[in-house]
């Protein structure tokens, strides 16, 4: 059985939410949840500063049983010890729509099924550690489906699509963008979203991104501020 669980308080949308735990240890659970994605490119964060996006991974743990898929929220790769003792799972995959990542956990779901039915989570003699049983192991075809995915790079389905705000020439300039110097941040965020819905519609890509959108429309502001200055 493969319940799905709508995201709430106490859900694991995205990599900053803790999670409910078993209260042993050593529990596994017993069914596969599915916490389906929401919102608008849910597996996609590109920091400030950093030269890449961060990278998009599916996850089930072996206490909870959830099956979700998000961003890394780790600067730098690093990765918790229930990653590294195999407790939660992850297998990276591409930056995929909210309805792609949903599509691809329910077809994960039964896979992941098979993996609880067939696990278990030891004291090592340092760490509690996953244990998998043969079915499980053979149940890890969820890492071939994911790198599958991975793979196949740009001509992936159901890729959120990623444009840099240098490749965009309309954008370029404060008048184009209609911001002056006393543009507000709050007026900034919705100039943000209007240019971005206009770019969706204008190229046919409803979930497309903008990399450095926020940032550059700041500059802009700034640059006429600093003039006026002057």
């Amino acid at each position: 059985m493969v319940e799905t669980q709508h995201p709430g308080p106490r859900a694991r949308q995205g990599p900053h939410l803790g999670r409910v735990l078993a209260t042993n240890p050593s529990d596994t659970a017993a069914t596969v949840t599915v916490q389906p994605c929401i919102g608008d490119a849910p597996l996609y964060r590109w920091y400030q500063g950093q030269t890449e996006q961060q990278r998009a991974y599916v996850e089930l743990s072996l206490r909870d049983g959830v099956l979700l898929a998000t961003y890394d929220a780790v600067i730098g790769g690093g990765r918790p010890q229930s990653v590294a003792m195999g407790i939660d799972r992850r297998h990276r995959i591409p930056v995929l729509t909210a309805e792609a990542a949903t599509a691809l956990l329910y077809e994960l779901a039964p896979l992941a099924q098979r993996v609880l039915d067939d696990c278990a989570i030891d004291w090592n003699g340092e760490h509690f550690a996953a244990v998998l049983g043969p079915d499980a192991v053979a149940a890890e075809e969820i890492a071939a489906v994911c790198a599958r995915r991975a793979a196949d790079g740009d001509d992936a389905e159901g890729l959120t699509d990623i444009w840099d705000i240098g490749s965009i020439g309309t954008l370029r300039d404060a008048d184009d963008a209609g911001i002056t110097a006393a543009t507000t941040d709050a007026e900034l965020v919705s100039i943000a979203t209007t240019l971005l819905a206009e770019f969706r519609e204008g190229m046919g890509q409803p979930h497309a991104v903008i990399h450095r959108l926020d940032a550059h429309l700041r500059e802009l502001r700034d640059d006429l501020a600093a003039d006026q200055d002057d």
